[in-house]
């Protein structure tokens, strides 16, 4: 099992006696040193470019603004870069594939007693991992009180055997991103510290767009490439629209190749283009008629939020976070998760524009705005 320090490309093998391993842990007691206040650790399975990872970001560097020591450990091999250079970063690494979540404990284990445990864990995407992580402290002998951090469905991470309700009777708090989880988590168990705190949304960043052109069929996706998101879906409905629609896609994952190959595939080369993931992607939005999206979950999805904040509607499936914040035909549209009727959607989505209320833009961002904090 390896363990990569990103800010010092420094590797530490088990049982190595390579006097680098020394160097790792004693620049990280230093690091502890230095820092009067609490450690707390960001525990994740998988790194990508999303959403979370954004949010990550942002919540550890004010963490560490404050003065509060800040890990974050990455419990496989993945994408590394979505991290900010200025966070102290671990990545742990084995030579085994990884079967289910279970095999995520003795990982868990060996970073806790190489790094020493921290006074607060936050365990995030998923249930499961929050339980792992407490076995993991028992087995130990350790101590750290644990905060889930949930971004997705309860019924999702159910459906993909990542844990349910019950996992989180071993959090000390759990943070959710959605009405319909928080209901769910405290019909469950009333004695489950459940908290609803929607992720932040960085104002200073996005461009508002206080005039709607209903002539434009500039439509864009901003998100992972991943299973769960469908984009592929968005891909066939604009090979199904009569209108000639465009779509730009900005983000990466695993789906990236796949995706590029339908494209060529339906003779969509000259309507969608990929730009892969970019820092600020609201630069990159020209006159859009709306930001759609097609994902099986969400818990929150940031680029609704930001979406709306900047004055550009959404057409999204009826999932939990999107559902929270905006009202359909008025700020949003949503759909049905059925493929063909996402299809005509897109076909109808010039003719609903024009008889949307595209009115006091202001007025409703103040709305969005106040909903939101």
């Amino acid at each position: 099992m390896n363990y990569t320090k990103s800010s010092t490309n420094l590797t530490n093998k088990n049982n190595s006696t390579n006097p680098a391993d020394d160097k790792i842990f004693s620049h990280n007691k230093l690091c502890q040193e230095s820092h009067p206040c609490i450690t707390v650790d960001f525990v994740v399975p998988y790194g990508a470019f999303g959403g979370i990872e954004s949010v990550l970001n942002d919540v550890a560097l004010y963490l560490d603004k404050i003065n509060v020591h800040v890990r974050i450990i990455q419990l496989s091999k993945s994408t590394t870069n979505w991290v900010n250079p200025q966070i102290e970063f671990y990545m742990i690494s084995t030579d085994h594939p990884l079967r289910d979540v279970t095999d995520y404990i003795p990982i868990c284990k060996q970073y806790l007693s190489r790094l020493g445990a921290p006074d607060i864990i936050i365990a995030t995407p998923f249930p499961m991992l929050t339980m792992i992580l407490k076995l993991a402290l028992l087995e130990n002998h350790m101590n750290s009180r644990i905060v889930s951090w949930l971004h997705a469905s309860i019924k999702a991470y159910e459906d993909n055997a990542a844990g349910g309700a019950e996992c989180l009777t071993y959090a000390d708090l759990v943070l959710v991103l959605s009405r319909n989880n928080f209901n769910i988590i405290h019909t469950y168990d009333q004695k489950i510290p459940v908290r609803l705190i929607r992720n932040p949304i960085d104002i200073s960043s996005l461009h508002f767009h206080s005039e709607y052109d209903t002539r434009s069929r500039n439509l864009y996706y901003i998100g992972r490439l991943s299973p769960e998101k469908n984009v592929s879906l968005i891909i066939k409905a604009i090979a199904n629209a009569k209108d000639c629609w465009r779509l730009t896609i900005i983000g990466e994952g695993q789906e990236k190749k796949e995706l590029t190959k339908l494209v060529s595939t339906l003779n969509l080369n000259n309507q969608i283009t990929f730009t892969g993931w970019k820092d600020n992607p609201w630069d990159y939005v020209q006159s859009p008629a709306a930001l759609i999206l097609a994902s099986e979950y969400e818990g929150f999805s940031l680029v609704c939020y930001e979406a709306l904040a900047s004055g550009i509607p959404v057409i999204s499936t009826k999932v939990d976070g999107v559902t929270d914040i905006i009202c359909n035909g008025v700020m949003a549209i949503y759909t049905t998760r059925k493929q063909s009727l996402l299809i005509y959607w897109i076909i109808w989505l010039y003719i609903l524009f024009l008889v949307l209320i595209h009115q006091n833009v202001k007025l409703r961002f103040c709305h969005i705005t106040n909903l939101m904090f």
